[in-house]
């Protein structure tokens, strides 16, 4: 591998499969871990007014998480609709123009957000 070169998904999935393998050979007193395949599951980055955040989209499922290390008490709607909705349209014209199968059924699902118990109301802005 060298800066430049693209790396093809079935190698990327190849290596989830070793590296899969490998977690179940770890100790039990560790942290589990898994690696998804390239075509189950997409990480979205989102930057919103000085944080950041992630969007989840599973193409199995299909659903749409929302990863937020904020405990914000704001409505999900109201912290989140617009770059959702505009992930979600934006995400399935990509789908439609790699003749995915996915990309007419993310169009109804709700996005949801993660509850984990890590979350925060401490974090006011990241850089």
């Amino acid at each position: 591998m060298q800066p430049g070169l693209w790396v093809l998904a079935h190698v990327i999935d190849a290596w989830t499969d070793i590296l899969n393998y490998e977690e179940k050979l770890k100790s039990n007193s560790t942290a589990n871990r898994y690696f998804f395949d390239t075509s189950m599951v997409v990480f979205l980055p989102v930057h919103k007014k000085n944080h950041f955040y992630i969007v989840c989209i599973n193409l199995e499922e299909p659903a749409v998480d929302v990863i937020n290390n904020r405990n914000s008490v704001a409505k999900f709607y109201r912290a989140y609709n617009d770059a959702l909705n505009e992930l979600k349209i934006l995400f399935s014209r990509y789908l439609m123009r790699v003749n995915n199968k996915s990309a007419s059924t993310l169009e109804g699902v709700e996005p949801k957000r993660v509850n984990m118990n890590w979350r925060t109301r401490d974090n006011h802005a990241d850089y």
